[in-house]
């Protein structure tokens, strides 16, 4: 039905379906049936703790034993301490006044970066399929899923980002952006 195959083969999956991995909205349920309907179920990992992380993986593995890919963010964390918060939170303070929210809030950082404590869980869990956005994870990360069977997914928002994704072992790649 499909003119090529090959990212059913890659994935184990039945349709050329992969679902977004959408940090604080998917849901281990909603990869579930994604993945049991034939498509790549995706979990978004980047704001989970590590026993978030095992509490989800848990879930989909009682759901269902087709692939699930999980989402990471891979990014340098910003040192909050070497920036000065006074001239932005200058500028929101009419702007919260406006709107009655009270004081801005102090900076704080997003998202944490993949990490070595993440890695480990990750192990643990064993997924069929990991992905990455905005960056690669060590060499010894992938060395480590590929090790396990997991098969990985880059992000690219332009074809350097995609070059350096398949240099740098990715299995599959998305292109993303205008």
């Amino acid at each position: 039905m499909w003119p090529t195959d090959r990212l059913q083969k890659l994935f184990g999956i039945e349709h050329p379906v992969v679902q977004a991995p959408m940090a604080g909205a998917s849901t281990p349920a909603m990869a579930v049936a994604v993945a049991n309907a034939g498509g790549l179920g995706s979990l978004g990992c980047a704001a989970m703790t590590a026993d978030q992380l095992r509490a989800a993986a848990a879930e989909a593995a009682a759901g269902t034993n087709r692939a699930i890919n999980f989402n990471f963010f891979v990014h340098d964390e910003p040192d909050l301490a070497k920036h000065e918060p006074g001239p932005m939170h200058a500028a929101l303070k009419t702007y919260y006044a406006e709107y009655g929210l009270g004081e801005p809030a102090a900076p704080k950082a997003g998202a944490p970066a993949f990490n070595d404590a993440m890695l480990e869980t990750l192990l643990a869990c064993a997924p069929k399929v990991a992905s990455f956005h905005f960056g690669l994870p060590s060499r010894r990360a992938i060395e480590e899923l590929k090790r396990i069977g997991t098969k990985l997914i880059g992000n690219a928002t332009n074809v350097a980002e995609a070059k350096a994704l398949e240099a740098g072992g990715m299995d599959a790649i998305v292109a993303q952006g205008a």
